[in-house]
């Protein structure tokens, strides 16, 4: 999938709101392929004949390095999540005062 055009051209109401809502929308997607790509992770760490298995790797030993990371990156994605959301709340007080206008 291709990047959806970002319409520049005339900077109206309405496409400064649809493009609040595509920027959310975008972030939204980047934040379903990070935490896939997290769980990708999890099951190559897990797989008894996967990559991280040999007689010296524990997959304990894998687990505990990798969950505190695993932590921290969930923790800023939380923080992104508050930020979309915010801007989704300020796109709505604007479409609530410039609704007469459009």
């Amino acid at each position: 999938m291709g990047m959806p055009p970002v319409c520049l051209d005339s900077l109206t109401i309405e496409n400064a709101l649809n493009n609040v809502l595509l920027s959310v929308a975008l972030g939204e997607a980047a934040v379903a392929h990070i935490i896939n790509a997290q769980g990708e992770i999890l099951q190559a760490i897990a797989d008894p004949s996967g990559p991280f298995t040999g007689p010296t790797i524990q997959c304990g030993d894998i687990f505990a390095e990798y969950v505190p990371s695993l932590a921290e990156m969930f923790e800023c994605l939380q923080t992104l999540e508050c930020s979309m959301v915010k801007k989704l709340m300020i796109a709505e007080e604007v479409t609530a005062i410039c609704e007469p206008c459009v």
